[in-house]
């Protein structure tokens, strides 16, 4: 789950199972702030699609936004295996770096 400046964000599902995230509440408010934060309550790796159109949403709309982790997906992964998996830590970092925060917080990183 997603809230902005502890607010959750709402996400609107479609029949074909894609979402949107859209229609920020207190929208002129928030462009006031000097920085918004974003919290991620990590319940599943569907949510990065989210995250990242919120960022983008509020980028569009020049709002600078951190972000805070209370769990690190993938965390216990620290390293490369092999050619049998994929080394999902890495690829969930390039995503969230991708975003462009101002900063990221990570309460539970693991390793």
């Amino acid at each position: 789950m997603l809230y902005l400046n502890n607010r959750p964000v709402d996400v609107t599902i479609f029949p074909d199972n894609t979402s949107q995230v859209w229609k920020i509440p207190n929208l002129p408010e928030l462009q006031q702030l000097k920085l918004v934060e974003i919290k991620w309550g990590f319940t599943s790796e569907g949510e990065i699609a989210h995250l990242g159109q919120l960022k983008m949403l509020l980028h569009a709309n020049l709002i600078r936004a951190s972000l805070h982790l209370t769990y690190l997906p993938y965390g216990r992964q620290d390293k490369d295996i092999g050619n049998e998996s994929t080394f999902a830590l890495r690829n969930f970092a390039h995503a969230i770096n991708a975003l462009a925060f101002e900063y990221v917080e990570i309460l539970d990183p693991h390793s």
